[in-house]
């Protein structure tokens, strides 16, 4: 059993990252595109600060903003990170793959980290994800303790790919991307898996039935906002699954391949043309759950209130006549789930508990002026989402259905919703 770690490098000018080491004789940055840490001989830090992400040139350090954050603080002088952590699970493997990841862990966060207290594995089975708090501590991100209830509204957010599904992937020939391309007008077909997509449907009506043998009468569906709803037919296209009580696909998650009838570019939403195979249920990315057969996903994005209504809106001291005239067309982009629409309910609710706030402490709003102030909802899918993604291609079938939190990024100062421990 060989547990990974990440690549510690010596440092090569220029460098960017995050502070997460400092002592008299070494600096110790972190770079969270590659998931490798850096080290450098130490120069004059009397102003560098734990947890704040520089460029360096020339061993001149200078505060910069990161490309993909990371939400690091100092715990007792040790630099921390609150993220979701996951291990291999042998029984969704191929077995050289599990062996040469075993005992491994890995976060989206950080990149592969260590659980010499097993930590993990007291609170967790293979595969399951888990929410920890996790040091930089002898050299390596170390598990330091589980979190019973995750405060922060982003951390419900867990990017599926982890290094073991890239290489299975990659093993049963598929072509995988970390970073998938953005959508466009039209999107050319490769052998390549796309996801993570949800199942929003069982056992409906396939357009394309023909009547004969070979031909399926019925038909799930799966929703990926950079091509809509594309059919699939479980008997023929599963690779593996994750193991669950009952047997319903309602609610998974999926990275599949999408296969069209004819060899040629599509535009997005041609659903009569588009099926999905070689399935491979991932974990899902945003917190999901099925009652009743209907889905509710909590997602969360950060609160901005010329989406609600417009500036000139804004100044109409009648609120009663400013309430009815907020946007028509509110809404907020879901990197899983696409567009997701606000009604004038939910955007008059947030925009009352936002100004009530600011009112009543004036002597905050310098403070929270370059701060993102996070809104935690609960979002489903439309009645109506089959017509609707036909008729309005790209405009998504969820809308938000509660609103769970509002809470201040960096402050954590709690607007609305359960307060943080």
């Amino acid at each position: 059993m060989v547990a990974h770690s990440n690549n510690i490098l010596n440092y090569k000018l220029p460098r960017r990252g995050y502070l997460i080491g400092m002592t008299p004789r070494q600096i110790t940055l972190f770079d969270q595109r590659t998931f490798r840490i850096f080290k450098l001989p130490a120069a004059d830090n009397t102003n560098l600060v734990l947890g704040r992400f520089y460029e360096v040139d020339n061993y001149v350090f200078t505060e910069s903003i990161p490309d993909n954050r990371v939400n690091f603080y100092v715990k007792r002088g040790v630099v921390a990170v609150d993220a979701y952590v996951v291990s291999p699970d042998q029984a969704l493997l191929p077995q050289e793959i599990y062996n040469k990841f075993e005992g491994s862990m890995w976060s989206d966060q950080i990149g592969f980290c260590k659980d010499r207290f097993g930590f993990y594995w007291k609170n967790a089975k293979r595969g399951e994800k888990l929410f920890v708090t996790i040091q930089f501590m002898l050299g390596n991100f170390q598990i330091c303790e589980p979190i019973q209830n995750p405060g922060n509204p982003r951390e419900y957010k867990m990017n599926p790919s982890t290094p073991w599904d890239a290489e299975t992937f990659d093993t049963i020939g598929i072509e995988y991307s970390l970073h998938p391309t953005p959508a466009d007008e039209y999107v050319q077909l490769h052998n390549r898996l796309r996801g993570p997509g949800i199942c929003v449907s069982e056992n409906v009506t396939n357009v394309n039935y023909r009547g004969h043998k070979k031909s399926k009468e019925l038909c799930h569906e799966l929703f990926y906002p950079k091509l809509g709803l594309v059919r699939y037919f479980p008997s023929d296209s599963d690779i593996r699954r994750l193991p669950r009580q009952d047997e319903s696909d309602l609610g998974r998650w999926f990275y599949f391949r999408a296969m069209q009838q004819r060899n040629r570019r599509f535009q997005i939403q041609r659903y009569e043309t588009l099926t999905a195979t070689s399935r491979v249920e991932v974990f899902p990315p945003l917190e999901t759950v099925v009652n009743q057969r209907e889905i509710t996903i909590v997602t969360s994005f950060v609160f901005n209130q010329n989406i609600l209504e417009s500036p000139e809106n804004r100044r109409i001291n009648d609120q009663q006549l400013r309430f009815q005239n907020l946007s028509d067309n509110a809404h907020f982009i879901d990197e899983v789930l696409g567009r997701v629409v606000i009604s004038k309910e939910h955007a008059q609710r947030m925009i009352e508990l936002y100004e009530r706030y600011m009112r009543y402490r004036p002597a905050r709003v310098d403070q929270h002026k370059n701060e993102n102030l996070l809104i935690k909802a609960a979002v489903r899918i439309r009645p109506d989402y089959r017509e609707f993604t036909m008729n309005h291609p790209g405009q998504g079938i969820f809308f938000m259905v509660h609103l769970d939190q509002m809470i201040f990024e960096e402050s954590r100062i709690t607007l609305y919703g359960l307060l943080e421990g």
